[in-house]
């Protein structure tokens, strides 16, 4: 989910003074970002942050800017602002929900948190208590002001731990999530035990839990097809005790990029015998599953090796990485090559190499574990190449130049883990050669009637224009996949005129050629070329929004914004260029007036069909 702070600016002095917001990350949203304050206003600004924004701390700074002017008889100098930027995104603790209803006794610890070394003073930090693997009590990390000094500042745990006369001296196993490094420490040094109504510690003397740095990794297995790798040191590597864990592992198989093992009896027979952290591995699951993995984190100078054409990685790392960030070191030793693919089991990126932007491309953002991925190298001799990822980013990645607009619903969903192969693509909308490709149409698979794949259109900004990067998937070779187009603005289905068969791992079109996709009757009807593209972005805006629409051939245009009364505010007339035409609207009136906060609506009339877009603008 995305999260909104709130922060004011006020002009304290006599005049009018201009503003502008500036400098501010891309996974940031800033509304309003420019305006004018007048005398002793008091204005909110409204900070959003990108839902997608991988888990870390994210170090920033935005510039408020005051624009110098003249309001007689002073002028009035403007000046910069540097404010900093902190965003903490956090990932999902441990599903710790307990009925204490369900016990008749409970004990009470109040517990100081020793994690590697340092003292908790993190409230997101969590302690859990188990007895005989079941969960019997959670308590958060809080401050305790009453016991703290300026030098001394204390936080605690106020643990309860539930139970019966039972379970009287039964050995409490605790576990400490440590949520600003995404980790569950498994096991602690000390040992307590169950004593009804009693009570150890205080917040004078609190008892202590001490990590031993043994990791719990607890990974969630689907029915059907997993991509997965291990980012934890095995005690034993060997396939039957490192999968041991599992409760429903019948019939199961698991494959790396050369060898496999079924589930026979009471273990694993096959090729594959041992489990190595550099790889990644396919396993297909009858029964949902978890696997339990109890270990140390690996060092940061573990490197996997990869060489030409496809390589099955592990991601090592108990952090994310933006995909970009996390293949530096491969880029940064002239192994990536424009047209290079890393694929996961929902999405893809591309190199590519760009006037404007080079770097990796697409749908797939960011590398995390526990998962896997598909990396094709395309240079030639590249012989085990050492992929080795860097320490975790503390400030945000600004490269990204893909943008999946407004978020709405995918019309198609497909499950892959139904499936063990992919395919991928990267293509558009076309007629005559034009990319007709907007920001609500979504692009489907099929075999027969079957699902097979979805994408919806992103916004790549080098090329101005949408593109879809579809995954698709089935079981066989050969199986005859056919396209369909959702087009939201009208709510229709469009049979697609290409085909293709399916092979796995093959990949087509790119960032500067995507493949073209077109149904019938698209050239020769004006109506529906015109319709086809006709958007407002950013919607809403508070600066500058963009007009664009396609034209079959050059006509004249016109193109008027209308209030909510139907009163014409703003107009653009002239000759419209045959394809994609921009314009770009400020959000003031013919007369040069700033308009106020409220709905608009864009309206544009060429010589084959008039068409209306509603555009919301933000102060």
């Amino acid at each position: 989910y995305t999260k909104t702070i709130q922060a004011n600016i006020q002009n304290r002095g006599g005049y009018p003074v201009p503003f502008e917001i500036r400098d501010y990350p891309s996974y940031v949203h800033v509304v309003p970002n420019t305006g004018t304050l007048a005398p002793n206003e008091v204005r909110a600004i409204r900070f959003t942050v990108d839902s997608s924004l991988a888990f870390g701390y994210w170090k920033d700074s935005i510039t408020l800017r005051t624009l110098s002017g003249v309001a007689p008889p002073l002028a009035f100098m403007g000046g910069d602002e540097r404010i900093p930027l902190g965003v903490r995104v956090v990932c999902s603790p441990p599903n710790w929900d307990l009925d204490p209803g369900q016990f008749e006794n409970s004990m009470n610890l109040v517990v100081k948190l020793n994690v590697q070394g340092t003292i908790s003073n993190d409230i997101e930090d969590i302690l859990g208590a188990f007895i005989g693997g079941q969960l019997r009590g959670r308590s958060n990390v809080q401050y305790v002001p009453q016991v703290s000094t300026a030098n001394n500042k204390v936080y605690l745990a106020y643990l309860t731990v539930f139970g019966s006369a039972a379970d009287l001296n039964k050995p409490i196993n605790l576990q400490i999530w440590d949520a600003s490094a995404c980790l569950l420490y498994g096991t602690v040094i000390e040992s307590y035990g169950f004593i009804p109504d009693g009570i150890s510690g205080d917040a004078n003397n609190p008892v202590t839990a001490t990590t031993n740095s043994m990791v719990l990794r607890q990974i969630p297995i689907t029915p059907g097809w997993n991509w997965l790798s291990f980012n934890l040191s095995f005690p034993n590597p060997a396939i039957t005790p490192a999968l041991s864990s599992l409760k429903y592992p019948a019939n199961d198989l698991i494959k790396s990029q050369t060898q496999f093992a079924n589930y026979f009896g009471t273990s694993w027979v096959g090729s594959l015998t041992t489990l190595d952290n550099r790889k990644m591995y396919q396993y297909r699951a009858d029964k949902a599953d978890t696997l339990q993995l109890l270990g140390l984190c690996l060092p940061d100078t573990m490197s996997v090796y990869v060489k030409t054409g496809w390589n099955w990685i592990g991601y090592l790392p108990s952090y994310s990485l933006s995909v970009n960030n996390a293949l530096s070191k491969l880029k940064n030793d002239g192994w990536i090559q424009a047209g290079d693919l890393i694929k996961s089991r929902t999405g893809f990126a591309q190199y590519i190499i760009n006037p404007v932007y080079t770097g990796w491309l697409g749908n797939l953002e960011y590398l995390m574990p526990p998962y896997g991925y598909e990396l094709k190298l395309t240079k030639s001799g590249v012989n085990n190449a050492k992929l080795t990822y860097p320490p975790q980013s503390f400030k945000g990645d600004n490269s990204q130049v893909a943008d999946r607009g407004a978020v709405y619903p995918a019309f198609w969903t497909v499950d892959p883990s139904q499936y063990e192969s992919s395919a991928t693509l990267i293509g558009m909308l076309s007629a005559d050669g034009l990319n007709l490709t907007g920001p609500n149409m979504e692009l489907g698979a099929f075999v027969g009637n079957e699902v097979r794949g979805s994408s919806q259109a992103m916004y790549i900004e080098p090329l101005n224009s949408y593109l879809f990067f579809l995954t698709y998937y089935a079981n066989n070779n050969g199986d005859l996949v056919q396209f369909r187009l959702f087009n939201e603005h009208d709510g229709q289905i469009h049979n697609l005129n290409e085909t293709l068969y399916f092979n796995a791992d093959n990949h087509q079109g790119s960032v500067d050629s995507p493949l073209p996709f077109t149904y019938n009757g698209l050239s020769e009807t004006e109506e529906v070329f015109n319709n086809l593209i006709f958007e407002v972005r950013p919607n809403p805006f508070s600066q500058s929004t963009e007009i664009r629409f396609a034209l079959k051939q050059a006509s004249p245009v016109d193109v008027t914004v209308l209030d909510l009364n139907g009163r014409m505010v703003a107009r653009f007339e002239g000759a419209g260029q045959t394809g994609v035409n921009t314009l770009e609207w400020q959000g003031i009136s013919d007369y040069g007036i700033p308009l106020p906060s409220g709905v608009y609506f864009v309206k544009l009339k060429t010589e084959t069909g008039t068409g209306i877009r509603k555009v919301i603008l933000q102060r």
